[in-house]
């Protein structure tokens, strides 16, 4: 009987370690203005990107990292520390067009900093 609750104490300790030692994972999402292309930017133990578009996935997670200088690996054990996201609606009027009178200038961006003082940016157009 004792030796049965210690294994399940050491059950229960080792489980925890892992939970606490495991990275959150979070997910941000991006859609293009019209909303047919979903980017979707993972956070947790490596940065990752996917794209859908019209719900169909057309690129499953890819690993972004950089390596610099002295070895640090940025996009390993991602900490994000903030998003900021934009949309913008302008319309260009050239100086000599030729097909258009005016250009549509819409899309959303999306920016997520993190703890390592990088930053990494995307941006989706209609």
């Amino acid at each position: 009987m004792i030796y049965h609750l210690l294994q399940i104490a050491i059950f229960f300790l080792l489980f925890q370690e892992s939970i606490v030692s495991a990275p959150i994972q979070k997910e941000y999402d991006l859609l293009s203005p019209d909303k047919s292309i979903q980017l979707t930017v993972s956070t947790g133990n490596k940065l990752t990107y996917s794209l859908r578009v019209d719900g169909n996935e057309v690129m499953g997670a890819s690993k972004i990292s950089m390596t610099i200088d002295d070895d640090q690996v940025l996009g390993k054990n991602p900490k994000n520390t903030s998003v900021n996201r934009k949309t913008i609606n302008n319309l260009i009027k050239p100086v000599m067009w030729e097909k258009f009178r005016t250009i549509v200038d819409h899309f959303n961006e999306m920016t997520l900093e993190f703890a390592d003082k990088y930053s990494i940016s995307r941006t989706l157009l209609e």
